[in-house]
């Protein structure tokens, strides 16, 4: 398969094929000009304790020599090829098609497995059979070393799930895994292992997304059938300057586009009610954010952010003020 067009390859296989290999997990990689890092990652895979894996990894048309340094790991390693689409949706879901594992996990092209993860993952999944996904925490790191408290450390909420439930390992059904996702939103992309069976009935990454894809799919994971948790560092996220997260006007389109598409199914009016005030906050934020250069989209913002229930507080007066100051400046 390696070399191969993602329009030949999207010919071969399903989303969910008639064939699993069970116990076989499938570690989905995407990479645009990874080079640089995937050989670290790759390694810290190939370290996990659970040594039923495929990894593939889809280069989504990357410009440096991230095919080459993948290739030196076959055939422990497949590698794919698509043009470039300009996220991380894409290439997952093509991964996703051609993927023979019975559990699915997708990760990032610069981050790192700590040894126990897919292990913990997969022992949780045959141990609870009504669960189809099970997230773990991480823990941020940067060229200055480790951040002290992992991420779930800053979920209020879940860590008060935890302790009702007195261990690591606990199940949160739909209403209460999606509740609290939206005003914490404790997961990312690396985070969940799912049956790959669950995507037999859930869309996996919207590809119109080009962030917040992640919390999007968990979202509908969680909404399709609650998660599992366990309660320990599952990997370390790597943080540079290049990551998607630095990029604020990009991300907040996307926060909005993808609490907004929630809103659209979400039966729950508590939830709804959570959508709308998150909705509100990032069109506030995004005024702030364009005041300075774009004022009449700034005034735009603070209008929506109104419409979705954002109160006429101070904050919103400020940016007003500043919004119509800067359209008037000559």
């Amino acid at each position: 398969m390696e070399g191969e067009s993602r329009s030949e390859l999207d010919s071969v296989a399903p989303v969910c094929g008639d064939v699993s290999r069970l116990g076989l997990v499938s570690v989905i990689i995407p990479a645009y000009n990874a080079a640089g890092l995937i050989g670290e990652t790759l390694q810290s895979i190939f370290r996990q304790s659970y040594d039923a894996t495929e990894v593939l990894v889809v280069d989504d048309g990357s410009t440096d020599n991230t095919a080459e340094v993948v290739r030196a790991y076959a055939p422990k390693v497949t590698l794919l090829w698509q043009p470039n689409s300009g996220g991380c949706s894409s290439p997952r879901n093509h991964g996703l098609r051609l993927a023979q594992g019975e559990f699915v996990t997708f990760f990032d092209a610069d981050d790192l497995m700590v040894p126990d993860k897919l292990q913990r993952q997969v022992d949780f999944l045959r141990r609870n059979p009504g669960c189809d996904t099970v997230l773990m925490d991480y823990r941020n790191f940067d060229e200055h070393g480790e951040a002290s408290q992992t991420h779930f450390a800053s979920c209020d909420q879940l860590r008060r799930e935890a302790a009702r439930y007195g261990g690591e390992e606990f199940l949160l059904d739909a209403y209460t895994a999606t509740r609290i996702l939206i005003t914490e939103n404790y997961a990312i992309a690396g985070s969940p292992m799912m049956r790959r069976s669950v995507f037999e009935r859930v869309q996996p990454f919207d590809e119109n997304l080009r962030a917040s894809e992640d919390l999007d799919l968990i979202y509908r994971l969680a909404r399709d059938g609650g998660l599992g948790i366990i309660a320990a560092t599952g990997f370390l996220r790597r943080m540079h300057e290049s990551n998607m997260s630095r990029r604020t006007g990009h991300i907040l389109q996307y926060k909005i586009a993808s609490r907004e598409k929630l809103l659209v199914d979400e039966a729950s009016s508590e939830n709804r009610r959570l959508l709308e005030r998150q909705i509100a906050n990032f069109h506030m934020a995004f005024a702030e954010f364009d005041h300075p250069n774009a004022p009449g989209r700034a005034l735009r913002h603070i209008w929506t952010a109104l419409k979705f229930g954002h109160p006429p507080d101070l904050r919103v007066a400020k940016e007003l003020v500043k919004s119509v100051l800067s359209a008037v400046k000559p």
